[in-house]
C-alpha cells in the first residue's frame, strides 16, 4: 500500500533533492493510492450550473426588490408608488421563472412535491423550497 505517514519536517530542515517544501509535510489519514475501480473520488455535480445559479441569482433579485418597494412606499408614500408598484412586480420573477427553473432542475415535479411534504432543517433545498413558498404568498399579495 502506498499509505505512509510520516513525521512532519522541522521548519530549519531543508527538503530533499527536487522536492518542494510544501510536499515534505505529510498529513496522516491522506490517501494517494488508486481508488475503486479507478474512479474519480468525487463525483460530479448532479445539477446544471447555470440553472441553480439562476434561480439563486432571481431569488436574490426579487427579495432585493421586494425590500427596495418596501423602503419606497414607506418613506415617500403616495409618491414612491411607481416604483413601489415595479419593484413589487419584479419580486414576483422568483415564485414565477425561479419555481419553474427549480422544477427542471429535479427533472420532474414529483421531486418538488416531495421536498414540499417534509421540511429538513439540515437539506439546503428543503430550506430554499419552504422559502420560496413563504415568499410567494405576500409576493403575489403585494402585486395584487
Amino acid at each position: 500500500m502506498n499509505y505512509q505517514p510520516t513525521a512532519i519536517q522541522a521548519p530549519d530542515e531543508k527538503p530533499e533533492t527536487g522536492q518542494d517544501a510544501h510536499d515534505t509535510i505529510r498529513r496522516p489519514g491522506k490517501w494517494d493510492g488508486p481508488t475503486y475501480y479507478g474512479r474519480s473520488q468525487l463525483k460530479p455535480a448532479p445539477f446544471n450550473n447555470w440553472v441553480v445559479g439562476g434561480y439563486i441569482a432571481l431569488a436574490g433579485l426579487s427579495g432585493a426588490s421586494a425590500i427596495i418597494g418596501a423602503i419606497a412606499e414607506a418613506t415617500q408614500g403616495s409618491a414612491g408608488g411607481k416604483l413601489a408598484r415595479r419593484s413589487r412586480y419584479l419580486s414576483l420573477l422568483a415564485p414565477t421563472i425561479g419555481s419553474a427553473l427549480l422544477v427542471w432542475d429535479l427533472h420532474t415535479p414529483q421531486r418538488f412535491y416531495n421536498m414540499l411534504r417534509i421540511a429538513r432543517r439540515t437539506s439546503p433545498m428543503s430550506i430554499g423550497t419552504w422559502t420560496l413558498l413563504a415568499f410567494t404568498g405576500p409576493a403575489l399579495l403585494a402585486g395584487a
